[in-house]
């Protein structure tokens, strides 16, 4: 399914180039492309295409094969801002649809010049013979292991051999500053994205027992999000019983089980911006009293994290407390000593077993947003907040994901209306 770009409107894309142009020296060039599509297999391309963020968060545009020039202080001011795109062939309108032309271009990014791939070249030596300072967009992420093979570093090892004498610069680090604070345009539809995930889940759990296995569960939660016109905003994982102590479980194919816990990991992506939540669910309708000691230990950690967040602090420290909170929480649950808890290093190893990942992560046009761990959050930043503890010696593994918006005081929790309290969950599985 395809997003109606048209939707957001030219001038949130405007007001972004406006905001970059700020931040950037004089006789500057920024330059990005959305290559075109990979190959899957065959004559078959990886679908839907997934365009480059930062060209989105630019332009509005997610087509592939497009170039754009942005060069605030270009002397003619009709090439200050240009896109290279190639209008559909009669073959292409056969076989794929109208597409967009360059009014519809137009329309969407607020570029006012839009001109055929063929003339980058000849424009980008106009441009370039003007600029001191060319930044260049590359996938720039902690978890993102970069590749010389990957299409922007070939991208930019040609544009340096060709221009060697320029001063080549990051993109990346100056777009994640801009996007880590939401504008109110971009908060609408993170807001569309968590109420079509709550609808999902609120759907689901009525009709959870007649499903028999995870790859059911994972059909219903991808077809509802599709119904109320959303994406998945990455693969659902169906993790039932000891599946769900390992934390990217992809299987999604085991028979479920009425003794066993049952771990959703899902969310909607809707014009790109992400939701992404986590609950567990006793697939039989009421949960054992262990696991619901593990459970609220679980969500009284997540409680207590969300009521610490707040702007000024780091991730680093933010998972620190995490950590201490979740020392507590496995003494209560006989899985650790209580005399560990005087002294960091005597704990941390113990927790890191039982709760081996981050509490959360920036989250936006991404789901997993470039952000700075050791920088302070700001007002106006999106990032999740998943506590767990994973015991896999019982078979339970307990993860609960809700998504918030970092205000000048504490945080708004998008998911506060999505049920959590284990009553609730139960309540709603016997309904």
């Amino acid at each position: 399914m395809k997003f109606n770009i048209k939707e957001v409107g030219a001038g949130f894309y405007i007001k972004n180039r406006e905001r970059l142009y700020k931040l950037l020296p004089p006789r500057s060039t920024v330059i990005i492309h959305n290559p075109p599509p990979a190959n899957a297999t065959a004559d078959l391309h990886y679908e839907p295409y997934e365009p480059d963020r930062n060209l989105f968060y630019l332009t509005g545009l997610d087509l592939p094969n497009i170039y754009v020039l942005l060069c605030p202080d270009y002397p003619d001011e009709q090439k200050r801002e240009i896109i290279f795109y190639d209008e559909p062939t009669e073959v292409q309108r056969v076989w794929e649809g109208e597409g967009l032309y360059f009014e519809d271009v137009k329309e969407i990014s607020g570029v006012p010049t839009v001109l055929p791939t063929s003339e980058f070249r000849a424009i980008l030596q106009q441009i370039m013979f003007h600029s001191q300072y060319v930044f260049l967009n590359l996938n720039e992420n902690e978890r993102y292991i970069p590749s010389v093979n990957d299409a922007d570093r070939l991208f930019a090892s040609q544009l340096k051999n060709l221009y060697p004498a320029h001063e080549f610069r990051r993109l990346a680090p100056i777009l994640a500053f801009l996007r880590n604070e939401k504008q109110p345009r971009e908060i609408e539809f993170i807001k569309k994205a968590v109420d079509i995930t709550r609808k999902v889940f609120l759907d689901l759990l009525p009709n959870l027992r007649q499903f028999n296995n995870e790859a059911e569960v994972e059909g219903f939660i991808t077809g509802s999000i599709i119904a109320y016109g959303g994406r998945n905003a990455f693969p659902p994982i169906v993790a039932g019983g000891k599946n769900a102590t390992v934390l990217h479980y992809s299987d999604n194919n085991k028979p479920l089980n009425p003794q066993e816990l049952l771990l959703l990991d899902f969310g909607a992506q809707y014009l790109y911006w992400n939701a992404d939540m986590t609950r567990v669910v006793p697939y039989g309708g009421n949960f054992s009293p262990r696991q619901k000691e593990v459970y609220n230990a679980v969500l009284k950690v997540q409680k207590e994290l969300i009521s610490f967040i707040k702007p000024g602090l780091t991730i680093a420290e933010i998972q620190a407390e995490a950590q201490k909170l979740t020392a507590y929480a496995l003494v209560d649950l006989k899985l650790m000593d209580k005399n560990r808890l005087r002294d960091k290093k005597d704990y941390l190893p113990i927790v890191r077993r039982y709760f081996p990942h981050g509490f959360g992560h920036f989250i936006g046009l991404d789901v997993h947003e470039q952000g700075y761990r050791y920088e302070p959050l700001r007002p106006s930043s999106y990032i999740t907040c998943e506590p767990g503890i994973y015991i896999r010696e019982e078979g339970i593994g307990v993860r609960l994901e809700n998504d918030l918006i970092i205000t000048e005081t504490g945080v708004v929790d998008l998911m506060e209306n999505v049920p959590i309290e284990p009553e609730e969950i139960e309540d709603l599985i016997n309904s």
